[in-house]
């Protein structure tokens, strides 16, 4: 603060920097009002966009999603970096109200942009995840296997797609394959944090086809793999049962 109430060449981004030390220290409230003296006082300053971004962020951390997205709708038209961060955020957004078609509608936005951004694997697998929500299950099938096909095994979402490819398959009534591609989450990256989950989710879908003993071999994993408390009470309840 210093530093930024001075005319040195510094100040700008010192008044930046503010802002970040605020925002990390969880003030969101103050750190959006640095942000914002930023932007006023440095209209086409080089830390402008990250300013406007950073403050769509506080936002999301107050639970204000109206101003996040106002804040990440004023980057649209950002040349750099930004634009696809902003757009992804306002996908989530868009997820987290329901509001399904809007979300794809900004995820395949990134995708067809640029295929080769980092977000842009995140943004196929969203789709499909708001296709199943949709009950779109042949949409979200193509979309999940397409997925698996175009990256290799060592991209970091190909764990939770495999997992939701699962989901699909057996809410398609295609209930071995969906455990099958189940089980090859804990087999294939036994580190993951989907692996209880994997589990629960094939010991349920084998009860429901009458494989009871499937179920409780499946239920003793979820057991063993650091489930959370709702996990590891089904698993328990059921063993118990049985």
């Amino acid at each position: 603060e210093a530093i930024a109430s001075t005319n040195t060449e510094l100040a700008p981004q010192a008044l930046f920097r503010c802002g970040e030390v605020l925002m990390k220290a969880g003030d969101y409230q103050e750190a959006i009002k640095k942000f914002k003296e930023y932007r006023i006082k440095n209209p086409k300053g080089k830390l402008s966009e990250d300013a406007l971004f950073k403050t769509g962020i506080c936002w999301q951390e107050l639970k204000d999603d109206a101003q996040a997205l106002a804040a990440y709708s004023q980057l649209m038209n950002a040349q750099g970096y930004f634009r696809q961060e902003a757009r992804f955020n306002i996908a989530e957004i868009a997820r987290s109200v329901n509001n399904y078609t809007l979300a794809i509608q900004h995820y395949k936005a990134i995708i067809s942009e640029e295929p080769q951004h980092p977000l842009a694997t995140a943004s196929k697998r969203a789709s499909g995840i708001c296709l199943y929500a949709m009950k779109d299950y042949i949409g979200a099938k193509e979309t999940f296997s397409q997925i698996l096909k175009d990256y290799p095994s060592t991209d970091q979402v190909i764990p939770e797609t495999r997992l939701w490819l699962g989901r699909t398959l057996i809410a398609l009534e295609d209930t071995e394959n969906g455990i099958l591609e189940l089980l090859k989450v804990p087999v294939m990256y036994p580190r993951c944090e989907f692996i209880a989950t994997a589990y629960i989710e094939a010991a349920r879908a084998y009860n429901k086809i009458g494989k009871a003993d499937k179920a409780k071999k499946m239920y003793n994993d979820v057991l063993k793999s650091n489930p959370t408390p709702e996990q590891r009470k089904e698993a328990e309840d059921f063993t118990k049962k049985k």
